[in-house]
């Protein structure tokens, strides 16, 4: 367990420093309202809906709840920030944003069999569906908030789908 969470320490780390090489897109101002808003859904809906319907019991480990956590609070939100490059990139086709989404949701949702795997959690009622809509649902927060606060700083370019 230590030397996992020494792994994900490293990848939080790398995450946060990658932040500084994000294309232009994004101001500083906007990473840290997005990255905000992405972990206050993220964290929302699993309190409403995992922790309430008690879904996921975890281990009795300290490590295993940092490791948790780790990846809830860094690695999840920055991994999200990562895909509204692509989304909002005015010359990436459709195509390959749909692409990219789906990996992105591949991962999450594959991270928690994953963390089950390692002994992290043990998933009591939770399936791929549950973790389907609260992806989406995350997704689907960040994205609309994205678009109204780009227009409200005025940074629409014509691609986005909110007209200036």
């Amino acid at each position: 367990m230590f030397l996992l969470n020494v792994c994900t320490t490293l990848i939080a780390v790398v995450a946060v420093v990658s932040l500084g090489n994000m294309p232009k897109l994004f101001d500083r101002f906007e990473k840290w309202v997005y990255y905000m808003v992405i972990l206050i859904a993220i964290e929302q809906l699993h309190s409403a809906i995992v922790d309430n319907f008690k879904l996921i019991q975890f281990a009795e480990s300290f490590w295993a709840f940092y490791f948790y956590k780790l990846n809830q609070i860094l690695i999840f939100p920055i991994g999200t920030l990562w895909l509204l490059v692509p989304i909002f990139q005015a010359n990436t086709r459709f195509l390959i944003k749909i692409l990219y989404i789906g990996i992105w949701f591949s991962a999450l949702t594959g991270s928690y069999h994953l963390f089950q795997f390692f002994g992290i959690l043990t998933l009591t009622g939770w399936n791929i569906g549950y973790s389907m809509v609260i992806w989406y649902t995350a997704l689907l927060e960040l994205t609309c908030f994205c678009l109204v606060f780009r227009k409200m700083l005025g940074k629409c370019d014509g691609h986005d789908p909110l007209p200036t």
